[in-house]
């Protein structure tokens, strides 16, 4: 066995257990990457929890990179794309609804 292939082997294994503990990444052309590269620092729990724009995760993955991360500008950039369309922030809750009735006002007596 090849290290190469060793490293494919627990790589897979421990994406596994990772899926089987908790949170797992959704499908997409960088989702890979971002289970190998990011998850050397952090859990799912915390990639998948995190709701930023493009630009928020742009400002996140350069800093990751000054921090150690090992990404091409291409792969940076298609992790800032991947991370962007399944980790954004949710839209607000639309505003309750406003009852258009009138309390109930007091009979007069004759």
């Amino acid at each position: 066995m090849t290290a190469t292939q060793f490293f494919v082997i627990v790589l897979g294994a421990g994406l596994g257990v990772a899926a089987a503990q908790g949170p797992t990444l959704p499908p997409g052309a960088a989702q890979q990457q971002v289970a190998f590269t990011c998850t050397g620092c952090h859990t799912l729990d915390r990639i998948c929890a995190a709701q930023k724009s493009a630009p928020e995760w742009k400002a996140t993955v350069d800093q990751m990179i000054r921090n150690g991360a090992v990404l091409t500008p291409a792969q940076a950039g298609q992790v800032v794309q991947y991370l962007a369309a399944h980790f954004r922030p949710k839209p607000p809750a639309p505003p309750a609804r406003r009852s258009h009735t009138r309390a109930p006002q007091p009979v007069a007596q004759p």
